[in-house]
């Protein structure tokens, strides 16, 4: 490969994998499946127009993730640069720094009037919030990891093993 196979601003990779089977519908079993699993506990996931990637929008839907009336997380679906599928997910107390992060990260649209949409007591950082989805994710997903990027651009993943499952 001349380039990683997935983008993670994040830094984890949750893989859904290409098959012959899912190939128009990468992520639907994926999707519905977390979906599912998050309103059973409460949660309620959705896609999400408010959130922009602003180097990667063409990879992605956002789905943002709340429970309480409260935003949790953002969930990016991406397709792998060659196959595959990742989601990409923004939580805990990384969730308001790439919200506000520019010019080069995600952030939050602004209306007419140069507002945000979403203010900041709408956001919850409670670090058992991650650790919920992060597990639905596993459930449902490969756990990869970045093992090393070369100078050429190559980029070597390896499954992340003996992670409690949901």
């Amino acid at each position: 490969m001349a380039t990683g196979n997935f983008y993670s601003k994040g830094g984890e990779y949750f893989v859904v994998e290409q098959s012959e089977h899912n190939h128009d519908n990468l992520f639907y079993f994926a999707l519905d499946s977390i979906e599912d699993r998050l309103q059973e506990l409460g949660y309620k996931m959705e896609k999400d127009e408010r959130f922009h990637d602003r180097i990667f929008a063409y990879s992605g839907q956002a789905y943002s993730v709340s429970k309480d009336s409260k935003l949790v997380a953002i969930i990016w679906k991406r397709y792998g640069y060659y196959a595959h599928g990742n989601l990409d997910i923004i939580t805990d107390d990384k969730l308001v720094e790439h919200l506000l992060e520019e010019p080069y990260g995600f952030y939050i649209e602004r209306n007419e009037d140069g507002d945000e949409v979403l203010e900041m007591d709408e956001i919850s950082v409670d670090k058992s919030h991650g650790e919920k989805i992060r597990k639905i994710l596993r459930s449902v997903t490969t756990e990869v990891r970045k093992v090393a990027t070369f100078s050429n651009g190559e980029t070597t993943y390896e499954k992340v093993e003996n992670k409690e499952m949901a």
